[in-house]
C-alpha cells in the first residue's frame, strides 16, 4: 500500500525537487516547476501511484503538499 514516502516520491519525481524541502505548507510558490502543467503531471502521478481519482472540486482545493496529503487520507491512503 502506498504511503507518505510514495507521495513525497511523486513530488520529487514530477517536480524535480529535493525531498527535504517537503512539508505540509510546501506550495506552488516554493517550486517553479509546480506551474499549471506541473500540477497536471503531479495529479496524474499521484492518481497512478495511489490508484485513486480526484474530481475537479477536490483538485481546486489543492493548495499545498498538506492539502493533497489530506485528500489522499480522506480516500483511505496511509499518508
Amino acid at each position: 500500500m502506498p504511503d507518505l514516502n510514495d507521495l513525497k516520491a511523486a513530488f520529487v519525481d514530477t517536480l524535480e525537487i529535493d525531498a527535504a524541502r517537503l512539508h505540509d505548507g510546501f506550495s506552488q510558490k516554493d517550486a517553479k516547476s509546480w506551474d499549471s502543467l506541473g500540477m497536471i503531471r503531479l495529479i496524474a502521478e499521484i492518481e497512478q501511484r495511489f490508484s485513486v481519482q480526484f474530481d475537479l472540486m477536490e483538485i481546486a482545493e489543492f493548495k499545498d503538499f498538506g492539502s493533497i496529503r489530506r485528500a489522499l487520507t480522506a480516500k483511505g491512503a496511509a499518508v
